[in-house]
């Protein structure tokens, strides 16, 4: 509108009036962009004024940028913009593989050691996260997005909570109505682990075997059974470079016979190969894992979805990947925005803490070295 023009423009109108008044007063008139003719070469005439102004403006810009960013910036320390993609406790995959614990790092620094490290004093007087030279039994979350059916947790796969929100987004909730596979809900299990003296002997992966991917309980991977005669039943582990971060862990957990679907394991193959689940796991051979359910939440409650069956009669959707949102929902969209991924990751976390109070809301997790 008119008078937004003349509002916008009412600043520019008095710092004009006020260095034509100076220059009045000098002797000459304001001439913000003249030109001085002179003698070859030419040269602009000093425009003193404007000139004085416009760098007044630049050393705010400078000053403001240099309190923003300050020392850190300038001395190699995280940044306030890069500290900014960070969730709250989350860590960078440089303090990640130097053996900080997912989740335990507060404004750039690390507050606390992965499961297997242990704190050392440096001689600068701080301190850092350095491996064990001894193993040692290890408890954290693991999560599985899971139809209404139940069924073992041994040969099957799991996530950490980043992992298996990147796979319900990038697998299931954009093929919604139904959903892919018919998932409903998201199942968190605390994970009791301890690895074989085989595999925590191989500097290449001391705490997690290579991941295997099961279907039907059976290991589809080439070459399992050579894996499980050269380090036991251990955990398997691999992460994933996904928006959601560099801390996408997905977990193997080997059971009975692993090599067979569930329908084709004999009693003879039970007996044989037991694989890694036990009660406490010790480490030996065919006790390394147990898991035990530690609360579960729908996807509905999740996204905020009353009736599922009327959401989807509308016409709604809940995630449109070619369009990275909702129809007629919001949860899941910016999928390729790394710091809403990460909003997404705490407000579930925090959602499992509501329901399950009494439960640790989250352990330290173990770096993924498979």
């Amino acid at each position: 509108s008119s008078q937004e023009q003349r509002v916008g423009t009412e600043p520019a109108v008095a710092v004009a009036m006020e260095l034509t008044a100076r220059s009045e007063e000098a002797g000459r008139p304001f001439e913000p962009f003249s030109i001085e003719p002179t003698p070859a070469p030419v040269r602009a005439r000093p425009r003193s004024y404007l000139e004085a102004l416009c760098l007044v403006v630049v050393l705010v810009v400078v000053a403001v940028t240099y309190a923003a960013t300050g020392h850190a910036a300038i001395f190699g320390a995280p940044s306030s913009s890069s500290l900014s993609q960070l969730a709250s406790g989350q860590c960078t995959s440089t303090q990640l593989l130097a053996g900080c614990a997912e989740g335990m790092c507060e404004d750039g620094v690390c507050m606390g050691c992965s499961p297997g490290y242990g704190r050392k004093a440096t001689r600068e007087g701080g301190s850092r996260c350095i491996k064990n030279d001894f193993r040692e039994q290890m408890t954290f979350y693991v999560y599985r997005a899971q139809s209404d059916e139940d069924y073992p947790m041994s040969n099957n796969n799991a996530a950490n909570l980043p992992g298996v929100l990147w796979y319900l987004q990038n697998e299931v909730v954009r093929m919604s109505c139904p959903r892919h596979y018919n998932i409903t809900r998201i199942i968190r299990y605390k994970v009791t682990y301890k690895p074989t003296e085989a595999l925590f002997s191989d500097p290449r992966h001391p705490r997690f075997m290579p991941f295997v991917a099961f279907d039907k309980a059976r290991c589809t991977v080439p070459g399992c059974p050579d894996l499980w005669g050269k380090f036991g039943y251990p955990m398997g582990c691999q992460s994933l470079q996904t928006d959601y971060g560099s801390q996408v862990y997905w977990y193997s957990l080997p059971g009975p016979c692993p090599d067979q679907e569930f329908d084709s394991k004999s009693t003879y193959c039970k007996w044989t190969n037991p694989g890694g689940q036990c009660s406490d796991p010790d480490g030996s051979r065919h006790c390394t894992w147990n898991a035990e359910k530690a609360g579960e939440i729908t996807l509905d409650e999740l996204s905020g979805i009353e009736d599922y069956d009327a959401f989807c009669k509308a016409g709604k959707k809940e995630f449109d990947k070619d369009k990275d949102r909702g129809v007629g929902m919001s949860f899941w969209d910016g999928f390729l925005d790394p710091e809403t991924n990460a909003k997404r990751v705490q407000y579930t976390r925090d959602m499992f803490k509501r329901k399950f109070p009494d439960m640790p809301s989250s352990y330290p997790q173990p770096l993924c070295d498979g």
